[in-house]
């Protein structure tokens, strides 16, 4: 099973899934535990594997109703009682804790490439990354990740890949705003249309008199807290966010409103200021908003 995964910034990290489809390959023969000679049992990365709706059970749901693989997928787990926002949850949390642990990797290696004198937000924020996660679900519904494919081919090879890689490219594409540059020219063309107040939030604080001198906790969030780099990277969050299509985002992970809600600040002080500052504007919009809680 093949996931797409996009990340559009280092520092601060920001990373979404395709979650509408991914790649779904199966063996044209049954496994059989021991058999090594016949590669058809258990390679995938031959001409002669079966992609999902190859399968005759998800022919019909396929051209009839136009599902995706992933619902199709969903649809298999149903039938044999299985729950599958488990598997979910486990390709989200191991994408999820390995692009936390290489973010200092990921930050070193991006510095080392821009001159001394341009190692600035606008540059050092912006980066963009299309990978392929590959993982292997065992009978038990366990995800073992196998690789990650840093700028996977998105040319349809054959017609069987046409439609699955453009709607690929068409969320990706989306979500690290290309399509949105191209359309306002600049990326500092398209931040001039998001006003300081769509990012604004927590306005019971904000307003307040403890944010005046912006050294409350809370307050970061506040737009007249933020220094002029902090807020353009809070609009670059904005703007991928209401572009992101079929995307989804593993980090700053999902939340509930409940847990926005109750948000301390204080579980985030081992992470860099960025982090923690994108973290805490986006569970600010997630208290006020379900829609930003995802």
């Amino acid at each position: 099973m093949g996931v797409y995964v996009v990340l559009t910034s280092i520092n601060p990290l920001r990373a979404y899934i395709l979650d509408s489809t991914s790649s779904l390959r199966f063996c044209s023969k049954k496994y059989k535990h021991g058999n090594y000679t016949d590669v058809t049992t258990y390679n995938t990365d031959i001409d002669d594997n079966k992609l999902l709706h190859e399968i005759p059970r998800f022919d019909e749901p396929r051209t009839r109703f136009a599902y995706k693989h992933n619902k199709l997928l969903e649809m298999r787990f149903q039938e044999t009682g299985a729950n599958s926002s488990y598997v979910r949850q486990q390709i989200y949390e191991a994408v999820r804790d390995i692009l936390i642990t290489r973010e200092g990797r990921l930050d070193e290696k991006l510095a080392s490439l821009i001159p001394k004198d341009r190692r600035n937000l606008k540059l050092y924020g912006m980066f963009f990354e299309i990978m392929r996660w590959d993982f292997l679900i065992d009978d038990n519904l366990g995800v073992h990740l196998i690789e990650a494919n840093m700028s996977p081919n998105l040319v349809p090879l054959n017609e069987r890949f046409h439609a699955f890689k453009q709607h690929v490219a068409f969320n990706c594409f989306n979500v690290a705003l290309l399509t949105d540059v191209r359309k306002h020219g600049t990326i500092s063309s398209l931040l001039r249309s998001i006003r300081d107040s769509d990012i604004n939030d927590h306005i019971s604080i904000c307003v307040s008199s403890k944010c005046n001198g912006c050294i409350e906790e809370g307050c970061s969030v506040c737009t007249h807290c933020m220094s002029r780099e902090a807020i353009y990277m809070i609009k670059l969050a904005y703007a991928e966010h209401i572009n992101r299509q079929n995307m989804r985002r593993v980090y700053p992970e999902e939340t509930t409103m409940e847990e926005a809600i109750s948000y301390n600040a204080e579980e985030d002080s081992h992470l860099s200021p960025n982090n923690r500052l994108t973290r805490a504007w986006f569970r600010a919009k997630c208290a006020a908003d379900p829609y930003w809680c995802s």
